[in-house]
């Protein structure tokens, strides 16, 4: 997936505002560091990962990753609704290493459009083949809204946790 990581981070630029926003709440508070609990075979890290890094590239916070498979603890300690090893994970802390926010997975907005077009496909008379492809290339052509939206619950969490 390789491929896709370089074409989602070649892509994504941060706004000026959220590089504003995310580097005067890392002056305030960091040096920042991120969390990233990954794997290379998951599309939400695929297109998740470049959005994290061009933040932290950015605003001069410490990116550091860890794969999910190999670190089960960690991972334990931040399950999707305390129950689903849901990737990617991005973890914010203060200089201190005290924890802020996670975010985990993908935005509200994508889960909702995954939803919808997987009860669309299962509608049709489609091969699981054919759902496949078509999947793809609905969340292929989302990926520019979805990397926005990452940005902007993450900075919505951090807005909340005491940042401006």
């Amino acid at each position: 997936n390789k491929a896709g990581f370089e074409q989602n981070y070649r892509e994504f630029t941060l706004a000026d505002a959220d590089r504003n926003f995310f580097a005067g709440l890392n002056a305030r508070v960091g040096p920042m560091k991120v969390l990233a609990i990954v794997e290379d075979w998951c599309p939400d890290v695929v297109r998740g990962l470049p959005v994290v890094a061009r933040l932290t590239e950015a605003c001069g916070m410490e990116l550091r990753l860890f794969h999910r498979d190999q670190n089960p603890a960690l991972m334990g300690m931040y399950l999707k609704e305390g129950k689903y090893m849901s990737i990617p994970v991005f973890a914010f802390f203060d200089k201190g290493f005290r924890p802020m926010v996670h975010w985990i997975e993908r935005p509200a907005i994508a889960s909702q459009h995954i939803e919808q077009v997987r009860q669309e496909l299962e509608r049709g008379d489609v091969s699981p083949e054919e759902k496949r492809a078509e999947m793809a290339k609905r969340m292929t052509a989302q990926r520019s809204l979805w990397r926005q939206e990452t940005v902007r619950e993450i900075r919505e969490m951090l807005s909340r946790h005491g940042g401006q």
